[in-house]
C-alpha cells in the first residue's frame, strides 16, 4: 500500500520551544493527578507537548529515511539489535547495553559488515574511491557508484583475483574483492548545442538535431565518448582554447560515428568518420 502523505523531513517543533516534561520525576508525574480514584490531567503545557511531538516524529523521520534509528545513550539496547552512527550500522553484543558508544565499546557493539547484507541489498557508494574502499563485501553483492561519469551498477566477483582495475568496468577494492560493471549505461540523446561534462564521460551520445559540440578544458584525462549522428543535422566539434588532433572537425553523415578522447591539458584527439566544415 502507498502511502500518500510523505513525513520525510517533516519534524514537529524543529525550531520551536520545548521543554522536557521529565516525567520520571515528581514535577513531571504531577502533571497527572489522581482525584476521586480515578486520573485527571492537569494539561500539560505547550512546551511540554512540543517537546513529546518534537521527539516522536524526529524518531519516525530517522526511520523512514534511514530504515535504522541514530544511536541514543538513553536507550537500553538487547542483544542483537541495530544502530547507527552517520552511515555506519552497528549491533548490539551484550543486554542491558545503554550509553556505551559504538565507535568505542567494541565488547558491546560490532561494526555490521556489508558481506551480512542480503546480496540483493544495493550498496551505494558516491564515489569510485568509496567503492575502492570497501571491505568485506560477498559474491555478487550489488554496488551502485552516483559518481558523475561513472555512474553505474557493479556486482563483485569473488572468484576472480586477478583482473586489473581499468578505473571503470573493473574495480579492485582494498582486500582484493573484483566489483565489475553490470551493463553500460543507457545511451544519452542529445538535442542541439551541448558543452561535454562528466555525465557524459564513457557514454553514447545519440545527436538527434544540427549541433556543435563543445570540448572543454577542465575535463581530466582519460575522458571519452562516443557520439553518433542520428538526425540529418551537422554534428560539428570546437574546442575551449585547446588543441584538436583530428581529420576533420564535423561528422561527414546521417548514422556517421565520432570518438573524443582527452589526452591530457591542451589537447584532444578526435576520430571516426569525419569532415571538415
Amino acid at each position: 500500500m502507498t502511502r500518500s502523505i510523505s513525513l520525510s523531513n517533516r519534524v514537529w517543533a524543529r525550531n520551536g520551544v520545548r521543554t522536557d516534561p521529565d516525567l520520571d520525576t515528581a514535577a513531571g508525574a504531577n502533571l497527572l493527578t489522581v482525584e476521586g480514584g480515578h486520573i485527571e490531567s492537569q494539561g500539560p503545557f505547550a512546551a511540554h507537548m512540543n517537546f513529546e511531538q518534537w521527539r516522536t516524529s524526529a524518531l519516525l523521520n530517522d526511520v523512514e529515511q534511514d530504515g535504522i534509528l541514530e544511536w541514543s545513550p538513553e536507550t537500553n539496547y538487547g542483544l542483537g539489535s541495530l544502530a547507527k552512527i552517520g552511515k555506519l550500522l552497528y549491533q548490539s553484543q551484550s543486554t542491558n547495553n545503554k550509553n556505551n558508544p559504538p565507535a568505542t565499546s567494541p565488547s558491546n557493539w560490532n561494526v555490521v559488515p556489508l558481506g551480512s547484507l542480503p546480496t540483493n541489498y544495493v550498496v551505494i557508494a558516491a564515489t569510485i574511491a568509496n567503492a575502492r574502499g570497501m571491505e568485506g563485501l560477498v559474491n555478487e553483492q550489488v554496488i551502485e557508484i552516483i559518481q558523475p561519469g561513472y555512474a553505474g551498477r557493479f556486482w563483485v566477483d569473488a572468484n576472480d583475483v586477478s583482473t586489473g582495475d581499468d578505473g571503470y568496468d573493473v574495480l579492485v577494492t582494498t582486500d582484493g574483492r573484483r566489483l565489475k560493471r553490470i551493463e553500460p549505461a543507457a545511451p544519452i540523446t542529445i538535442t542541439g548545442d551541448t558543452t561535454l561534462t562528466m555525465d557524459h564521460n564513457r557514454r553514447v551520445l545519440r545527436v538527434t538535431t544540427a549541433a556543435v559540440i563543445t570540448l572543454p578544458n577542465d575535463l581530466p584525462a582519460g575522458f571519452t565518448a562516443d557520439i553518433k549522428r542520428a538526425g540529418t543535422g551537422a554534428v560539428s566539434f570546437v574546442v575551449d582554447g585547446e588543441a584538436l588532433e583530428a581529420d576533420g572537425n564535423a561528422i561527414a553523415s546521417q548514422y556517421g560515428w565520432a570518438s573524443v578522447y582527452r589526452d591530457g591539458p591542451g589537447f584532444w584527439s578526435l576520430f571516426g568518420d569525419l569532415e571538415t566544415v
